[in-house]
């Protein structure tokens, strides 16, 4: 495998993890380093490490775009997000029967989203509602990143 598909990888699916590529493209960890490490010296991918994870991204995305899928690629979070699309706003309650998580998980979650601008929350009915700020924007960026990316994992693993 050369860098001009690894490149075509990381286009088609912006945001994958490392340990994602190096698995797809079946390259040994030093050997796909010293690739990554080449590209991105050379400018031609933008690498996000944050958290234990190192995420690529085509050189051509804006900040704002890559730390959005950055949060969203986690499986919490985009519950949550997919939950707030649909209905709009809801309580803190209601997203914890979302994802089934602890209390002090799903605030960590919660308040990295409200940090990114993803999310606000609003105390409008005596209790916390929680609501996406640019609803077109994050859909936007579900559909064609992140399910997108998610189903071709999915496929490619089963290769």
């Amino acid at each position: 495998m050369n860098n001009t598909e690894l490149i075509n990888i990381i286009n088609i699916m912006p945001g994958i993890r490392y340990k994602e590529l190096q698995r797809i493209t079946k390259m040994a960890n030093g050997t796909l380093s010293y690739n990554i490490d080449i590209l991105e010296k050379n400018g031609a991918l933008k690498i996000k490490r944050d958290a234990g994870a190192t995420r690529l991204y085509p050189i051509t995305m804006d900040e704002n775009t890559i730390n959005i899928i950055s949060i969203l690629r986690d499986e919490s979070r985009l519950k949550i997000v997919k939950y707030l699309l649909k209905k709009k706003y809801a309580t803190y309650p209601e997203l914890q029967k979302v994802i089934k998580k602890s209390f002090s998980t799903l605030t960590w979650h919660l308040d990295k989203m409200i940090d990114a601008g993803i999310i606000s929350v609003n105390n409008t009915i005596g209790m916390n509602e929680y609501n996406i700020i640019n609803e077109s924007l994050i859909s936007d960026i579900i559909k064609k990143y992140i399910d997108i990316v998610n189903n071709f994992i999915d496929v490619w693993s089963t290769l």
